[in-house]
């Protein structure tokens, strides 16, 4: 059974809790004893009535308020003449997907056989794949940082063109047996993009003139290195290539000892726990349609889960203090404190993964809290950006700051708050009614209060606050909260009623980053427009949002904003 650590203290949150699926033709059978049911689904593509089957893990909404993040999807094709339960009996994908907590979605093929070359007199199964793993993404609140693709025979051809012409929505690709045919990549060669994609390829025997090509495609995209590395296992021999800048950046050719290892659980507990599970996909570089990263546990990257019971609710926040803490703290000295929101649907685990502020905060001497959201009502899961005085969010977040600065060596005098998306949102709802308790804010990626939020009683614009807003230059309004009407607002709130800048500013380009750079007002206003780049957090921005920002300002006693220093490492 897939472990979910000690944040199972959530399980307590899912009274009312709900999760909405795509209309269901039947429920069939169990494919094994033991196992839940496949759910026969519906989906209509270019006016075809397609199906498909899901199958959903027992825990699987346990596991999504545990770290909604950590909620992935494997698409599976089923060879020609073989229906998606036939395929998930045989195989028993079903079984590993309960045992490790994924959700598996298998495609059926219409008629039995899939439309590999790509026949413009048959249905575009391209299409039809690509659309069952955004329905299945919408009804479990599933992520395109960790959603894989699978096939065998056929259905590894078409697993492979899906990943090769919609590569954004997948992290890496697995073939038992077949490949792409060879007028695919003629067919389809204006649609296939830029991109890196974690292969791996099964062959019963010799290699066929359609994998060798589709291993050398893969090669060629993962820039690997032509010397490969080679590992024996019970089932199955293995060559890998590997990028030498990045491991996960591989291409994997496995050798069968007999075709039956398909049959049983092995060969997918291997895909999954050797590429599938380990890899994770960032979108912060479209122009290559991103990076693998190491999908990477709160105790992996030394965060310590603290809890307590909060109006009734059990609430949770990760906690990182540098290595170095207890020199740090000598003769009493104080560190500033990073408070780091994650978005909609998101975690504190990955908003640590996603944002590296922990990181930041090692080689800067300060301690980073990443607070997690639970869910009140309905399927999402995320911090409040109600105006309410009410709001539960903002009472957890006093009550984390307290209980912060009673148990570790907290300088409230330099506390900083960030959030991404929905996180960045309540980074400015917080902000708005107490900006007295901090130094300064930074709600990058994109997220804003509804514009008629500002106009609200308990906004305060008489506390000038340093603010530093970011998004990305591919953004689109439906991606945050506030939208466009929204972040307009929220600029002129912090630059001129917050702030009192009304001169020109000052543009600096560093890389990626365009800076407008307002500071002749009551408080210094930043603007930045990150390139090449859509929703997502870029590598690296939490140092430059520090060294450059963060780390000068201190909220003094008064309540006026002073000059600060880091501490001396």
């Amino acid at each position: 059974m897939k472990r979910i650590g000690t944040a199972v203290v959530a399980v307590a949150c899912l009274t009312g809790l709900t999760f909405a699926a795509p209309s269901a033709a039947s429920s069939a059978p169990p494919t094994e004893p033991g196992l839940r049911p496949l759910l026969d689904q519906t989906l209509v593509v270019d006016g075809i009535t397609r199906q498909y089957a899901v199958y959903v893990p027992s825990q699987q909404p346990v596991y999504r308020v545990a770290d909604p993040k950590d909620n992935p999807i494997v698409v599976i094709l089923h060879p020609d003449g073989e229906t998606a339960h036939e395929y998930a009996l045989r195989t028993q994908w079903s079984r590993v997907a309960e045992e490790e907590g994924f959700i598996a979605a298998f495609p059926t093929a219409q008629n039995g056989t899939w439309n590999a070359h790509l026949d413009p007199g048959r249905p575009d199964d391209i299409g039809f794949v690509t659309a069952v793993t955004d329905a299945v993404r919408g009804a479990y609140q599933g992520s395109s940082v960790n959603v894989y693709i699978v096939g065998e025979g056929t259905g590894a051809a078409v697993a492979n063109e899906v990943a090769a012409i919609n590569s954004p929505k997948y992290v890496a690709v697995a073939s038992l047996t077949g490949g792409a045919p060879a007028d695919f990549y003629q067919t389809a060669s204006t649609r296939l993009r830029n991109t890196t994609m974690a292969s791996w390829t099964f062959v019963n025997g010799r290699l066929s003139g359609d994998e060798h090509r589709q291993i050398e495609y893969w090669k060629h995209a993962n820039k690997v290195n032509p010397r490969p590395q080679h590992e024996h296992g019970r089932d199955f021999s293995t060559t890998i290539y590997r990028n030498p800048n990045n491991p996960l950046a591989q291409v994997r050719v496995s050798y069968l000892r007999s075709p039956s290892a398909l049959g049983g659980t092995s060969v997918a507990r291997a895909v999954w726990r050797g590429m599938f599970h380990p890899t994770l996909r960032f979108t912060d570089q479209d122009s290559t349609n991103g990076r693998l990263v190491p999908f990477q546990t709160a105790r992996q990257m030394r965060l310590t889960e603290h809890t307590a019971s909060i109006a009734g609710q059990t609430r949770r926040w990760l906690v990182y203090l540098p290595t170095n803490y207890r020199k740090l703290t000598n003769h009493g000295r104080k560190l500033p404190l990073v408070l780091a929101f994650h978005g909609r649907n998101g975690s504190g685990r990955y908003m640590a993964q996603q944002t590296g502020w922990h990181q930041v905060g090692e080689a800067r001497g300060f301690i980073v809290v990443y607070p997690q959201a639970e869910p009140a009502t309905g399927p999402n899961i995320g911090f409040s950006g109600s105006i309410d005085a009410a709001n539960p969010d903002v009472s957890f977040t006093l009550d984390v700051l307290a209980d912060l600065s009673a148990r570790f060596a907290v300088d409230t005098t330099r506390v900083i708050v960030t959030g991404v998306s929905q996180g960045a949102a309540f980074t400015n709802r917080l902000a708005v009614q107490y900006p007295q308790l901090f130094a300064a804010i930074a709600p990058c990626y994109s997220g804003h209060l509804n514009a008629a939020s500002y106009s609200d009683p308990i906004v305060r614009t008489d506390v000038p606050l340093p603010v530093w807003q970011c998004r990305g230059v591919n953004e689109v309004p439906t991606d945050y909260p506030g939208g466009t009407a929204g972040e307009a607002t929220a600029r002129v709130f912090w630059r001129e009623t917050v702030n009192k800048n009304t001169a020109p500013p000052t543009v600096e380009v560093d890389g990626r980053y365009t800076t407008d750079i307002y500071h002749d007002g009551a408080a210094e206003y930043r603007w930045t427009v990150n390139g090449d780049i859509g929703h997502f957090w870029p590598k690296n921005l939490g140092f430059k949002l520090w060294d450059d920002f963060l780390a000068h300002y201190r909220r003094l006693p008064n309540g006026s904003l002073g000059p600060a220093a880091l501490p001396d490492r």
